[in-house]
């Protein structure tokens, strides 16, 4: 090739590359108009603003939908947790939701309940059954504050629980009273009475002290996996019971079928990679779909008429994890399994920054969220002049179709992911800047 020919060919790289990049910046320019218009300026995340005038917007975009999921990239987002409070208070006191379902266990949650509604002092109380992250969190007092508040007034927001793991004192110190006490008085028949003792044993062991749990026998879980499995069937039974008896017997039976699956998800775990490794897809899955059927047993048994908000992590409540590029072993996630159920009547919201720190406290220090992707949709946001947002990803409208295609975000941790985030969740609450939770103490 000639020296003239060669030069051709760099002169038409160059203009082509030239050419790309500005279609590039036309493409951003159009995506940020569009985000200016469409998505929902917030004007505060403080828990104790409540004129709520900037929410309104969201009556349209929640609709009649039963069941708001409200997550969070990691459970160290102070910033996340006062605008989810707030959003838990609009939520409760404009749009009727009356029930706020945690990331926590199932029985443990509901001993919280039983005790705040006893009166006793609630920050002990809610430490006793709900996961440290959010029971010691500063950021988070003001939901707790809220939910006692709330209970004076003649439409409490109660409190439950979703999750199969045991996730305080509540359930160390009282799951095994309590299940036995039930028994005794549940009106078993004799053949199966007796298997109590056994599975009084494994749960126990489960919640004292793991590595006694797992020097179980294998023939001796077969004999607990036989004992849950037939006394499961045995409360199943019809049974004549009416108005609040049911309702106790009903709790009791789903506790037993979730801590069945506890048992089985525990020996699974490899103690010696605790803590060093992430945990086995298979495990994260059967914790989350025992989640599912947890959940929707509050939701069409327990609860059938309450409007429910639910608090978890993003990784949970995000559905079709397999559609994010790149994504390995992808999870059948909480959300899965509750949009199979519910689809329409659910809305489930992802919150993600354009920068900040954030720290759980089992942290040494806290972890930088970098200035996003020019890209991504963080910093597109952030372009649009946005400090808080909350952008609707099911009503696009003709100019929202580029939200149909990959597009870098990072809700799920904070780690950049590329996804149609429109078959992942419903929406994305945005913030310009996260910062870091911090104890009660630490004030």
């Amino acid at each position: 090739m000639s020296r003239i020919a060669r030069i051709s060919v760099a002169l038409a790289a160059i203009v082509a590359f030239h050419q790309a990049a500005v279609a590039a910046e036309a493409g951003r320019e159009d995506r940020i108009a569009y985000l200016k218009k469409n998505a929902v300026p917030v004007r505060s995340i403080d828990p104790d603003d409540t004129d709520f005038a900037d929410l309104e917007p969201l009556r349209r975009v929640i609709g009649d939908r039963r069941v708001v999921m409200l997550g969070e990239a990691t459970h160290g987002d102070g910033a996340t947790f006062a605008a989810k409070t707030r959003l838990v208070k609009f939520l409760h006191e404009r749009m009727g939701f009356d029930l706020l379902a945690l990331e926590g266990g199932i029985y443990d949650v509901r001993r919280v309940w039983t005790a705040l509604q006893a009166g006793e002092d609630p920050l002990p109380a809610i430490r006793s059954g709900v996961f440290e992250d959010w029971a010691d969190s500063l950021q988070a007092q003001p939901l707790w504050r809220y939910v006692v508040e709330a209970m004076k007034s003649n439409r409490p927001l109660v409190l439950a629980g979703f999750d199969l793991q045991f996730t305080g004192r509540a359930s160390r110190e009282n799951l095994v009273k309590d299940l036995n006490g039930y028994l005794a008085k549940a009106g078993l028949f004799p053949e199966v009475s007796h298997l109590a003792a056994l599975v009084s044993d494994a749960l126990r062991r489960l919640t004292d002290n793991l590595l006694l749990f797992h020097e179980i026998t294998p023939p001796d879980r077969s004999a607990v996996r036989t004992a849950m499995f037939r006394l499961g069937q045995a409360l199943e039974r019809p049974s004549p019971l009416s108005g609040p008896e049911a309702a106790e017997h009903a709790f009791w039976t789903q506790v037993l079928k979730s801590s069945a699956a506890m048992l089985e998800l525990a020996w699974k775990l490899d103690l010696d990679s605790l803590g060093k490794k992430p945990v086995d897809i298979g495990i994260t899955n059967l914790r989350d779909r025992q989640m599912g059927e947890n959940f929707l047993w509050l939701a069409k048994a327990a609860y059938p008429t309450s409007k429910v908000i639910v608090w978890a992590a993003t990784s949970h409540i995000a559905r079709n994890r397999g559609t994010i590029l790149k994504e390995p072993d992808p999870k059948v996630s909480l959300g899965d399994w509750i949009d199979k159920a519910m689809g329409d009547e659910v809305y489930a919201l992802g919150f993600t920054a354009y920068e900040g720190r954030w720290r759980t406290f089992g942290m040494p220090e806290p972890a930088e969220v970098k200035a996003a992707d020019e890209n991504s949709l963080e910093a597109l946001l952030f372009k649009a002049g946005f400090k808080f947002a909350w952008l609707d990803f099911r009503d696009r409208g003709p100019d929202g179709a580029w939200l149909r295609e990959p597009v870098s975000s990072r809700p799920l941790g904070y780690n950049p992911k590329t996804a149609d985030w429109t078959r992942i969740l419903d929406g994305i609450f945005f913030l310009r800047e996260t910062f870091p939770s911090t104890r009660v103490e630490a004030k």
